[in-house]
């Protein structure tokens, strides 16, 4: 880097506001820039200073004043307490989200519920209408993973298909989280088998659910004949 003149007009003065402007002795702006403590502003002033100086070194001044600004920008939040002479640090975070809202856990409650109410009333549309476009169901009665609407659709037609369904639920567990909650425990399928008797199959589950703004959708779903040994 070529070596700044003695009067190269770079200095750190106290002003009230930032500010760009020519000065009439030199066609060369002078430039002031907020540093990172209040009242400071660095001073890139050429004027006649300036005025024998080849463009090269008006070009690195000019990168050096540029660059003592950004560093200083990235420290912005530094600030000094004018009675006491101590720096200060603040950090501005944004707020934790609530953990296990009552409000939300009774919204995940009712969503559940309904999950509950329409597999029971062997509505496949009204089940699939629960679970957001891209959810991910790996369910108890197939070894496919449904992650698309298509699929969803298809293991959810067979499901509600089974005569006298009936699932009914045990052990609930909810958690939210601000915008995403998780719902875990176990339920029963109960159904004909088509011979005059019923089929009983105990599955543990567990769904993750997105608040959007069609509320509480089913993100992930999870369910597993529970084994027949501890």
């Amino acid at each position: 880097m070529p070596d700044f003149p003695a009067k190269a007009g770079i200095s750190f003065q106290r002003r009230n506001h930032t500010c760009c402007r020519h000065t009439p002795q030199s066609r060369w702006p002078v430039i002031y820039f907020t540093l990172p403590h209040p009242g400071f502003y660095l001073n890139l002033s050429a004027g006649k200073h300036l005025e024998n100086v080849d463009m090269q070194n008006k070009l690195a001044i000019t990168t050096l004043s540029l660059a003592i600004f950004l560093a200083g920008a990235a420290d912005s939040q530094a600030v000094k307490n004018p009675l006491t002479h101590q720096t200060t640090t603040t950090t501005t975070t944004a707020p934790a989200p609530q953990i296990n809202s009552p409000q939300q856990m009774a919204e995940i409650e009712r969503t559940f519920a309904t999950w509950i109410n329409y597999v029971s009333l062997g509505s496949p549309d009204k089940v699939a209408s629960l679970y957001r476009g891209d959810a991910v169901f790996m369910p108890t009665l197939s070894n496919k993973i449904c992650d698309t609407p298509e699929k969803r659709r298809e293991y959810l037609d067979k499901l509600t298909s089974l005569k006298n369904l009936k699932v009914s639920v045990s052990d609930v567990h909810i958690k939210t989280y601000g915008n995403t909650a998780t719902n875990s425990g176990f339920y029963t399928f109960n159904y004909d088998n088509g011979l005059g008797g019923t089929i009983t199959l105990a599955a543990r589950y567990s769904f993750v659910y997105e608040l959007t703004p069609q509320g509480w959708l089913i993100v992930s779903h999870h369910s597993s004949k529970l084994p027949e040994t501890n």
